[in-house]
């Protein structure tokens, strides 16, 4: 029989010594054998005698084995018991102190990608009740504008938010976003930009666009025109709420839509159209087309301009109290091959996978798959301001070397992968104008450029850009209800601001993720009540490389109450049973 080590032999030893106090039925004869026997083991042990230490350790196994034995089911209860408090454990702090989280989409990105893994501060804002949604103890002042946070899906609008911590507790799902609107502001879009006046009328505009490490995000105020699914045909919902009802379905209602008087409209003053709310006629949703798709009116109001490679279409301006159902403005811009170019330079595309040249997005059944990539290597990529990254299945990324495939510049690339590069789905190839699926590609003017992918990409002095506006001015006054798409500049004061945004509700608070095209957010949910947040990202443990480390955001003081009260209780507690843990395993015994 293979020899014990010195080590094994003094962890028998421990273990008997601990375990001979709950033989309650051992006679007095047999606790003398016993304790002389381990006595005599552990002055080998001190003697470094590793083989008589061995020999003894063995013998005092055998001799424990002949004792009465705990019945299967004290067995099982103990065990039970063991595995209970050790999940109720973990569940405490988890929810009150802290939380190792896997970001699971593109949501947040740049601040953080797919597979990242970063550290949770469950006490930054104040004491979880654990298992609730619900709070001992909150600190609002701590939740500011720009900072991350992990909040609960209970009672928002989100589908299959039903998770179970440890595969026994019930819980929700949870998110992370940024806050961006805090209870009583009120807050309105332009340029990709949020301008904004707090519940005591002070402007906040410069605390929302000087968040730190985020000058390259943009903001859009709506996900999709027609809203996010409310369950019924003749509403509309965005920000979680019905704002807009028709008499009838939309598909056959011949009767205008109405503003419906919610908290988040009521300051719509006086009641305009579907477009003046939050800054939405300041954005419009865009994909690429080519020149055989415009129809003959298009093609002769462009006139010389109607032979460029492709055009920009631009759906916008939506209106509900004029038109049939919701009705939408549509413009095309021609592109020249400049623009093209640099539209491929800015390129951004959700994570997707190559399988022998089909395409489909990361966490989408591979089956669904209706994309096809020519000459295309087999992996993980995508694309993030011009830049195309390999996805090893660690999480971490590498930049693409320029002789890449993916590099290759060609008006066949850029019209897939601007027009599907998000959802990596056909259907959102242009067919026609009334084609109802709409990329989540979005365009706005900022200081008098048309922005795209985030970037300026036609300027005031592009033929292109000057004729089209010139050809919307005339639209507008010779098409009844035609709403031109230009650009209306920054809000005008606080006033403007009052009259035209979105109010946050008391003890609710907007969250949107960075990466706008591919969040899902309050833009769908609605605003997020203050009892669902539940604790802030903190650092990113995993990958390593240059996002590895603490984040850049509005700095919470560690010195808070909840995190004094939360790290006191934690430390104290890993004191205590660090001292029952050592007075178990002292050695040498004292007999």
């Amino acid at each position: 029989m293979k020899q014990y080590s010195l080590k094994k032999s003094k962890k028998v030893l421990i273990h008997l010594y601990r375990s001979f106090f709950k033989k309650k039925s051992a006679t007095e004869d047999q606790k003398q054998t016993f304790f002389s026997l381990l006595e005599t083991l552990q002055n080998s042990i001190v003697k470094n005698s590793s083989q008589e230490a061995s020999r003894l350790a063995k013998k005092a196994q055998e001799f424990y084995s002949t004792l009465p034995q705990k019945s299967s089911t004290k067995k099982l209860f103990g065990f039970l018991l063991g595995l209970s408090l050790a999940l109720l454990a973990a569940v405490i702090i988890r929810q009150t102190w802290f939380e190792l989280y896997e970001i699971p989409t593109g949501s947040m990105r740049p601040t953080f990608k797919e597979q990242d893994r970063v550290l949770v501060s469950k006490s930054s804002f104040g004491i979880n009740i654990p298992l609730l949604t619900k709070h001992f103890y909150f600190e609002r002042d701590l939740c500011k504008r720009g900072s991350t946070v992990v909040f609960t899906s209970q009672n928002l609008d989100t589908p299959d938010k039903d998770i179970r911590y440890f595969y026994l507790f019930p819980g929700k799902k949870q998110f992370v976003k940024r806050i961006i609107g805090k209870p009583g502001d009120t807050l309105y879009f332009y340029g990709g930009k949020i301008y904004g006046v707090d519940e005591h009328g002070n402007d906040i505009s410069y605390l929302l666009q000087d968040i730190k490490n985020l000058g390259d995000l943009e903001h859009i105020p709506f996900i999709r025109f027609e809203g996010s699914m409310s369950g019924k045909k003749n509403t509309i919902k965005q920000m979680g709420q019905e704002i807009i009802r028709f008499e009838r379905y939309l598909g056959f209602s011949s009767a205008p839509g109405k503003i419906l008087d919610t908290p988040i409209t009521h300051n719509l003053t006086p009641r305009r159209d579907y477009y003046d709310l939050w800054g939405f006629k300041n954005y419009s949703m865009a994909r690429l087309v080519y020149p055989n798709q415009l129809d003959i009116t298009e093609k002769k109001q462009l006139g010389d301009l109607s032979n460029s490679p492709f055009f920009l279409e631009l759906h916008h301006s939506p209106s509900v109290t004029h038109s049939r159902g919701l009705n939408k403005s549509v413009s095309y811009i021609p592109l020249n091959e400049n623009h093209l170019k640099l539209m491929f330079e800015n390129l951004y595309t959700s994570r997707f996978i190559v399988k022998n040249e089909s395409v489909y997005r990361y966490g989408d059944p591979k089956d669904q798959s209706n994309v096809s990539l020519k000459n295309i290597p087999d992996g993980t990529y995508e694309f993030y301001h011009g830049v195309a990254y390999q996805i090893f299945p660690t999480g971490i990324s590498k930049a693409l070397p320029n002789s890449h495939p993916l590099y290759t510049f060609s008006y066949e690339a850029l019209y897939l992968l601007f027009n599907i590069g998000i959802e990596w789905n056909s259907f959102y190839l242009p067919k026609t104008k009334e084609d109802p699926y709409l990329p989540a590609r979005y365009a706005y003017f900022r200081d008098g450029n048309l922005h795209l992918l985030g970037k300026p990409i036609l300027s005031p002095n592009d033929l292109e850009l000057i004729n089209f506006l010139n050809l919307e001015r005339k639209k507008e006054e010779l098409v009844p209800f035609y709403k031109a798409f230009i650009d209306h500049g920054p809000p005008k004061g606080k006033d403007f601001i009052l009259s035209f945004g979105l109010k946050i509700p008391p003890n609710h608070y907007l969250m949107l993720g960075d990466n706008h095209a591919m969040s899902g957010d309050s833009r769908e949910f609605g605003f997020v009540p203050e009892e669902n947040i539940k604790g802030r990202p903190v650092l990113i443990f995993y990958p390593f490389g240059g996002r590895w480390g603490a984040l850049l955001q509005p700095i919470t003081p560690w010195s808070s109450l909840s995190n004094l009260l939360v790290w006191t209780l934690g430390l104290l507690s890993l004191l205590i049973g660090s001292y029952f843990s050592n007075r178990k395993h002292k050695f040498p015994i004292n007999f």
